[in-house]
């Protein structure tokens, strides 16, 4: 039987159990502050610790939506260097990917994915992986040829540097760096430069890293050097790149005393074209006397005709545009948008030619046979319209220009119509690919599609559109309707004005073909 009396209960003043409550509290309070603290502690370990899944995490909890501002300085520089090393870590996982694809197309390895006698078994399928890496992630088939390259290279002979890019501890420039140098050398000295080259390159530039390699090259392989520097002139060429406001750059490379003739002779023309009063730069002479070089070149009656005719330049400008009534962009044949000034000066001495664009898309309906140049050569019209149409090579990311390219009948004649609906602009590399591979085309029969449209389907059953240029915004004045003030019924067309051609893509290498095909 419980005793009142000896219950001892000894109750709390109301100012004892705040104190205590408060004491829990803390205590409770402090744990969850340790706890935090912990946890951040963890999370900067991650962030400095090897790239990969948790270092994901800790970037995200330090850089995510409204967490920069709280962060000192050393974490944000943490950060930083965690995000690149994180790039470098994902960068590595593509290029294996790619390894893989490649070998499984190798027409020396037999393919478990793949029936025997897979037409993309061959060696051509084999270089084709490149148009799958651009047709994936829409980048050139340069951009992709690079990556297939540095993944085969990685993957084989240099294992290591693939374990430095994987692990962060360099990025993607400096191991294409160290894959560029080991071109040539034997597998010995390979590993010579590669393991040079891994002692420096975390703490040091892509350019210094450069400098590092060129250096071990030589000194690993000195007879080879030699060798080398002969090859490497087969590998002379040149690149444009288009760059922003109307802007290309031309890329020369050329074997040394030919590149400092080339600077000689420019270097001459631009002293001699400075005149009293001539507020250009000397930088701006030597560009100018440059082009000017070139132009005159193209004067030549005896340069080589293409599918248009006489090399020429092609600018596509809205009826507006050239009459002053507007200011919209005009379009110049491989390299793109310009400004109205620009083009208005373009075309002032070129040859004109009418064009009607659809007015839902801007894309080209029909083409105008009548120009007024003189000695202008007729050409078939459905070749016109289709490189018009086109303006470049209709494989997916491809920049090669439609001028040089192939007429590929989807269905190969004579089993296919050669109407332009069924004809389209292939480069000579990417005909061969069509026919000779697992990628497929056919047109689209979308009505929210423009005419011309094309659906690309790769080896893997991937799909991705490609449509005509569009010569012209859709709904403008000059754009296949008549522009304000002019009498019903007239539809003015687009001018397309032409004088000159580059025959090279902007941002592309053209590669001939070494069987052209027989389609």
């Amino acid at each position: 039987m419980f005793d009142r009396d000896d219950a001892l209960v000894d109750p709390l003043t109301e100012a004892e159990f705040d104190a205590a409550f408060a004491a829990l509290i803390d205590g409770v309070e402090r744990e969850q502050a340790s706890r935090a603290r912990a946890a951040r502690l963890a999370a900067e370990e991650r962030l400095r610790g090897a790239p990969g899944a948790g270092a994901a995490a800790a970037i995200e909890r330090f850089t995510g939506e409204g967490a920069l501002p709280d962060q000192p300085d050393t974490l944000l520089l943490d950060a930083l260097r965690a995000a690149r090393r994180l790039e470098s870590w994902a960068q590595a996982r593509q290029l294996a990917v790619i390894a893989e694809l490649a070998a499984r197309r190798s027409p020396r390895a037999g393919n478990p994915h793949e029936a025997p006698d897979s037409p993309r078994e061959s060696p051509l399928a084999f270089r084709a992986v490149a148009d799958e890496v651009a047709f994936e992630l829409s980048v050139s088939r340069y951009a992709a040829e690079q990556r297939l390259d540095l993944a085969m290279t990685l993957s084989g002979r240099l294992p290591r540097t693939l374990d430095a890019l994987e692990g962060g501890e360099i990025d993607y420039p400096k191991a294409l760096a160290i894959a560029e140098s080991s071109h040539g050398l034997a597998d010995g000295a390979a590993e010579t430069v590669e393991s040079r080259a891994l002692a420096v390159a975390p703490e040091r530039t892509t350019a210094e890293l450069r400098r590092v390699l060129a250096h071990a090259v030589i000194a690993a392989d000195p007879a080879g050097a030699r060798r080398r520097a002969e090859a490497a002139q087969e590998d002379r060429r040149v690149a444009f790149t288009q760059v922003s406001d109307g802007m290309c750059d031309v890329w020369m490379h050329l074997p040394a005393p030919g590149a400092m003739a080339i600077k000689a002779a420019i270097g001459a023309l631009a002293r001699r074209a400075k005149t009293p009063g001539d507020r250009r730069t000397a930088d701006q002479r030597r560009a100018d006397v440059a082009v000017e070089v070139f132009l005159r070149a193209l004067e030549d009656p005896a340069l080589p005709r293409t599918r248009q005719g006489r090399p020429h330049i092609l600018v596509t400008v809205p009826a507006s545009t050239l009459t002053g009534a507007g200011e919209e962009p005009a379009y110049l044949g491989g390299y793109g948008p310009i400004v109205a000034e620009l083009s208005r000066d373009v075309v002032a001495n070129g040859t004109w030619r009418c064009a009607i664009t659809d007015d839902a898309h801007g894309t080209l309906l029909g083409l105008g046979t009548s120009t007024h140049t003189p000695g202008y050569r007729h050409h078939s019209a459905g070749a016109r319209h289709v490189t018009v149409r086109d303006r470049t090579c209709r494989f997916v990311g491809c920049a090669n220009p439609a001028e040089t390219a192939d007429l590929d009948h989807r269905v190969p004649y004579p089993r296919g119509a050669t109407c332009e609906c069924e004809t389209g602009s292939l480069c000579p590399y990417h005909h061969r690919v069509k026919h000779e591979t697992g990628f497929r085309v056919r047109g689209s029969q979308d009505p929210a599609d423009p005419v011309g449209t094309l659906i690309w389907t790769s080896p893997t059953g991937r799909e991705r559109k490609d449509y005509p240029a569009v010569l012209a915004p859709p709904g403008l004045p000059g754009m296949g309707q008549p522009p304000p003030g002019s009498p019903p019924g007239e539809s003015p067309p687009v001018t397309s004005a032409g004088g000159r051609e580059s025959d090279e893509p902007v941002g592309e290498r053209i590669e001939e073909a070494q069987d052209p095909p027989p389609f």
